[in-house]
C-alpha cells in the first residue's frame, strides 16, 4: 500500500511542477520543445511502477533525487531545480540553434535564471563564448540573442567546448 501511496504522491507533485513549468514557458519557439520535455518527465513518473517490477532502478534514469525523500518540500524544491536546469538547457539549445541558422557559433552559451517568490522562473543573464572569428560580429549576435531573449548577452573569448 505503501508503494501505491508513494506512486500517487509522484504523480501529484509532477503534475504540479509541470503545470507550473508549462505556464512559466514564454509561448514562441521555447513552448513546443518544453512541451515534449514535460510529456517525457510525466511518462516517467507514470511508469516509473514498471521500472519497480522489472528490478530496474530509477537511479538508472537519474530521477531518484525527488522521489527518495519523505519531505514534501524537499520533493518540491527538487522538481523546480530539475525544471530551472531543463529550462536554462532548453534556452541555451534554443539560442545554439538560432545563431547556428544565422551562421555564427558559440562555443558555450551559459544561461542563469532566478526564481521569485512566486516560483516563476526568468533568465537573469546569458554568457556567449566565441571563437575568434565569431568574436568579430559581435554586435550582430549580441543584437540577435536580445531579439530571440530581450535579454543582452556578455559575450566574452572562450576556448571551451559546449
Amino acid at each position: 500500500m505503501d508503494f501505491i501511496r508513494s506512486w500517487a504522491l509522484t504523480l501529484c507533485l509532477c503534475s504540479l511542477g509541470s503545470a507550473l513549468i508549462y505556464f512559466l514557458v514564454p509561448k514562441g519557439s521555447m513552448e513546443k520543445p518544453m512541451r515534449t520535455a514535460i510529456s517525457i518527465f510525466l511518462l516517467a513518473a507514470v511508469i516509473s511502477p514498471l521500472f519497480k517490477v522489472q528490478g530496474l532502478d530509477l537511479a538508472d534514469l537519474q530521477l531518484d533525487e525527488w522521489m527518495v525523500s519523505d519531505n514534501v518540500s524537499e520533493q518540491a524544491d527538487a522538481v523546480q531545480n530539475a525544471a530551472e536546469a531543463q529550462f536554462q538547457t532548453i534556452v541555451a539549445d534554443s539560442l545554439h540553434k538560432a545563431l547556428q541558422s544565422a551562421g555564427y557559433a558559440a562555443r558555450k552559451i551559459e544561461v542563469k535564471t532566478e526564481r521569485n517568490e512566486q516560483l516563476q522562473v526568468s533568465v537573469s543573464e546569458i554568457t556567449l563564448f566565441l571563437d575568434d572569428a565569431n568574436l568579430l560580429q559581435k554586435q550582430a549576435i549580441s543584437e540577435l540573442v536580445h531579439q530571440e531573449t530581450g535579454i543582452t548577452p556578455k559575450i566574452e573569448k572562450g576556448s571551451t567546448q559546449r
